[in-house]
């Protein structure tokens, strides 16, 4: 299974991978983090149990700069006006990226996906931003922004 959302964080404070990893294990002791110590800061792997659910990546703005602005171009190409105008504003803003990658787990993607909840909400309730979720579009805290079908 393939599958990639990303966070992207106009919050000028980056993201504690120790506070996440707390929060996570207090919405359910099954949670950790695993990571090489001197990679913590930037990269994780997310596990329940014993299962690898997803692997976890920060990155600046600018090692996301091309994709970034590929995705600005089709937004401006394929969902003009106001909603597809809000989203280019806040890919602009964006200061630094959590790139969240499903691994197999032995269960099926939607399963995974209700599994990462805590992950996804405790992200958009600490720091500022919205969630690209690959094949179906933006959302925030508050919903859906732009759907997207690429």
């Amino acid at each position: 299974m393939s599958f990639t959302l990303r966070f992207l964080a106009s919050d000028p404070r980056t993201l504690d991978f120790s506070a996440l990893s707390r929060a996570l294990q207090s919405a359910d002791p099954r949670f950790r983090l695993q990571a090489n110590p001197r990679a913590m800061r930037r990269e994780a792997r997310l596990l329940y149990g014993e299962k690898a659910l997803a692997s976890l990546t920060l990155l600046s703005r600018d090692a996301c700069a091309e994709l970034l602005a590929e995705v600005s171009s089709q937004i401006r190409e394929e969902s003009p006006g106001m909603e597809g105008d809000h989203v280019l504003r806040r890919i602009a803003s964006a200061q630094w990226v959590l790139l969240i990658e499903l691994l197999g787990g032995g269960i099926d993607a939607q399963a995974t996906l209700d599994r990462l909840d805590p992950l996804v909400s405790w992200v958009m309730a600490e720091r500022i931003g919205m969630l690209w979720v690959e094949g179906e579009g933006f959302y925030d805290a508050g919903g859906p922004l732009l759907p997207l079908g690429w």
